[in-house]
């Protein structure tokens, strides 16, 4: 994820933002409920996953992640921007684990934000 987040914030750098996956509605976020919530009403709700993964105990897990970066004011002052510039960033992750019966069992929601600045 690290990774990810790196390459987003340096794509920014070049061409002013950049987004990868889809923002997540938090309002329909918030209609997931635990031991409720069927995973096909999770994909009426929020889409199809970035990723799916299935253990060896066929329990599903949805995960969706969205990265939005955008390069800061400075950085596109003319020879010194590479050095005083940077990315202001926002994050969203949301991973959401069925249990056998295609019921919630487990749900992670996190967002978050940073400010990258190249020359410090």
């Amino acid at each position: 994820m690290k990774k990810l987040f790196c390459v987003v914030a340096a794509a920014s750098l070049l061409y002013g933002c950049v987004s990868v996956g889809h923002q997540l509605d938090q309002a329909k976020v918030e209609q997931i409920k635990k031991g409720v919530t069927t995973r096909e009403q999770v994909l009426q709700l929020v889409g199809k996953p970035d990723q799916m993964t299935r253990d060896g105990d066929g329990i599903v897990t949805f995960q969706y992640v969205y990265v939005h970066a955008s390069a800061t004011a400075a950085s596109y002052i003319p020879l010194a921007g590479p050095f005083v510039g940077g990315a202001n960033t926002r994050t969203e992750m949301l991973s959401v684990t069925f249990g056998t019966n295609d019921v919630v069992s487990s749900l992670v929601n996190s967002t978050g934000g940073n400010q990258m600045n190249m020359g410090q």
